[in-house]
C-alpha cells in the first residue's frame, strides 16, 4: 500500500474520481480519511469543491444556452465598503443553495480589481472583523484567551447566525483562510462532540480556573455557599439561571461538585447559546457543501478555516515565489529575502497581509501561496505597493538595501486594503 504522503501528491485525484464513481470493489483513501494527514484531507476537500463547482457551472451553462435562463455562473457579492456587512448578509440571504455551489467572485463597488482570490480574502476579513466586534452584539470577546464566543444575550435573530455560519462555509468551500478567533470547542461542537472543562480553559480561562479550584478545594465545599445556578449579566442586571430543577435551593458539596462543574460548563458552552449555535452550524454545513468535513478532527477543521498558527516560514514562501522584471537569485532579490527573513513574526505576518490580504498560513505551508515579486521602476521615494488580487508585491529597485528595508517596513506598517498606494 502506498504511503498517505505519496497518495496525496500523486494519486489523490484518481482516488477521488474512483470514490465519486462509487467503485465499491476498489480501495479508496476517501473511505478511510483517518489514514490521511491534514494536507491530504484538505486536498480532498478542495477536489470535492472543484467537482461541485464544475458541475454547477455546466448546469448553468446548459440552462443559459439551451433554456434561455439567465443565471450568473458565479456566486457574486457586490458590496460597498461603508455598508459591507449589510450588503453581504442581505445578498447572502437571497442566494439559493445551488448558488452556493458556484465559484465565488467579490466586487467592491467603485473600485477596480479582478477577483483572483485577494478581493475575496479581503471581503471576508472586513465582514468578519465587523461581525465579531463585541460592539455588534453577536459575539463576546475574552481578553485573556483572545477568542470569541456566541453572545447568549444577542438581540440578533437566529437567521443572522445562520448567515454567519454560511459565510464560514463559503470560505472553506472556496479554499479561503480566515483570521478568525474561535476556540477549538467551536469546531468540536460542529462535529457534535460534547465540550468539557478543558475546552472552557481555552474559551474562558478565568472562569475555568475558578471551577477547577472548586474541584480541588480541600475543605468543606458547603462553606463556599455555592448553589446549582449560574448568574450572568443581562444588559447590566444580574440574571440567575438554575442548572437543574430547584437548583437555586440545592447547595454544592464535596460529593456533587463534579456534577455542578459539568453542568456549568455545559451551560456556558452549549445550553446558553444553543439556538445561536444550531443556526450557525446549519448555515455552515449548508454552504460548505460536503459531508467530507464531518470526517475531519476538530483541530483539522480549525486549521482549514484559520490556517496554521505557527510563525511564517519564509523559506517556503521564497521557494514558491516567481518574478517579473527581476531575475531569481540576482543580488537585489537575495537582499530582499534576507530583509524579509530577518523580520520578526509579527512583521512577517503584516507582510503577508500586505501582499495577499491575509496573514494566515494555509494547510501545507507558505509553499501553497504563489507570491509574485514585480519590478515597479527604479530608485524612488515611493513605498512598495501590492495587488492582493494576484498576490503581487510591487517593489521598486531602491538604491540601497537599507532604503529597501525602510520602505518595506513603512509600507506594511501603514497600508491596508486593495490597491495599496
Amino acid at each position: 500500500m502506498p504511503s498517505t504522503r505519496n497518495v496525496s501528491r500523486r494519486n489523490l485525484k484518481e482516488d477521488f474520481a474512483q470514490w465519486k464513481q462509487g467503485s465499491s470493489n476498489v480501495f479508496s483513501f476517501c473511505k478511510y480519511l483517518f489514514l490521511l494527514d491534514p494536507e491530504a484531507k484538505s486536498a480532498l476537500l478542495h477536489l470535492d469543491a472543484m467537482h461541485m463547482m464544475s458541475h454547477q457551472l455546466g448546469v448553468t451553462f446548459i440552462e443559459n444556452q439551451l433554456l434561455g435562463i439567465q443565471d450568473a455562473p458565479f456566486l457574486v457579492f457586490s458590496v460597498k465598503r461603508d455598508s459591507i456587512v449589510e450588503d453581504a448578509l442581505h445578498q447572502l440571504a437571497m442566494k439559493s443553495e445551488r448558488d452556493l455551489r458556484k465559484p465565488l467572485k467579490v466586487i467592491f463597488e467603485g473600485e477596480e480589481g479582478v477577483d483572483e482570490g485577494g478581493l475575496a480574502k479581503e471581503f471576508f476579513q472586513l465582514v468578519l472583523e465587523k461581525l465579531f466586534d463585541p460592539a455588534y452584539g453577536m459575539f463576546t470577546f475574552d481578553e485573556i484567551s483572545r477568542t470569541c464566543w456566541f453572545n447568549m444575550n444577542s438581540m440578533e435573530s437566529n437567521s443572522q447566525f445562520k448567515l454567519i455560519g454560511a459565510m464560514l462555509g463559503i470560505a472553506i468551500y472556496n479554499g479561503i483562510v480566515l483570521d478568525l478567533h474561535f476556540p477549538l470547542v467551536a469546531y468540536k461542537k460542529l462535529l457534535k462532540l460534547k465540550p468539557n472543562l478543558n475546552d472552557l480553559k481555552e474559551a474562558s480561562p478565568a472562569l475555568a480556573s475558578s471551577l477547577e479550584k472548586l474541584l480541588n478545594f480541600e475543605g468543606n465545599v458547603e462553606n463556599l455557599e455555592t448553589y446549582f445556578e449560574v448568574t450572568t449579566d443581562f444588559f447590566g442586571a444580574p440574571k440567575v439561571t438554575p442548572l437543574i430543577e430547584n437548583g437555586s435551593q440545592i447547595q454544592v458539596n464535596n460529593d456533587n461538585r463534579k456534577r455542578y462543574v459539568d453542568l456549568y460548563v455545559d451551560f456556558v458552552l452549549s445550553k446558553s447559546v444553543a439556538p445561536q449555535f444550531e443556526a450557525f452550524s446549519e448555515g455552515f454545513f449548508q454552504a460548505a457543501g460536503t459531508q467530507l468535513i464531518t470526517l475531519f478532527h476538530p483541530d483539522e477543521i480549525q486549521v482549514l478555516i484559520m490556517g496554521n498558527p505557527e510563525d511564517p516560514n519564509f523559506d517556503q514562501l521564497e521557494a514558491s515565489c516567481s518574478y517579473e522584471g527581476y531575475a531569481k537569485g540576482e543580488p537585489y532579490i537575495q537582499e530582499m529575502w534576507k530583509i524579509l527573513k530577518d523580520f520578526d513574526s509579527q512583521q512577517k505576518k503584516r507582510f503577508l497581509t500586505f501582499c495577499t490580504g491575509s496573514d494566515r498560513i494555509p494547510v501545507g505551508g507558505l509553499s501553497r501561496l504563489k507570491l509574485v515579486v514585480q519590478l515597479n521602476g527604479g530608485d524612488t521615494e515611493r513605498l512598495p505597493t501590492a495587488s492582493t488580487c494576484f498576490n503581487v508585491f510591487l517593489l521598486p529597485r531602491y538604491s540601497s538595501a537599507e532604503k529597501m528595508k525602510d520602505k518595506i517596513l513603512a509600507a506594511i506598517e501603514y497600508s491596508q486594503g486593495f490597491g495599496l498606494k
